[in-house]
């Protein structure tokens, strides 16, 4: 399983912010937010949500198939 988490950069203080399937993290440009691509396995469906850089907050973006967050490059 692939999670998302965030580390101080003295490697310190991890933190898993996603708990199932979940890659390609965005930051906001603002730095406040992350998006994020999560398979829905029910029916092998990319989605995107977006959370707070504390983990919370999860929010679902969209629904449909194949999106990446607008900000999200590769």
């Amino acid at each position: 399983m692939r999670h998302i988490y965030m580390i101080n950069a003295d490697g310190t203080n991890e933190t898993r912010l996603t708990k199932v399937h979940d890659e390609y993290p965005a930051w906001s440009p603002d730095g406040k937010r992350i998006a994020y691509v999560s398979n829905n396995y029910k029916n092998d469906n990319y989605i995107i949500y977006l959370i707070n850089s504390d983990g919370i907050n999860k929010r679902l973006l969209t629904t449909n198939p194949g999106t990446m967050p607008s900000w999200w490059m590769p």
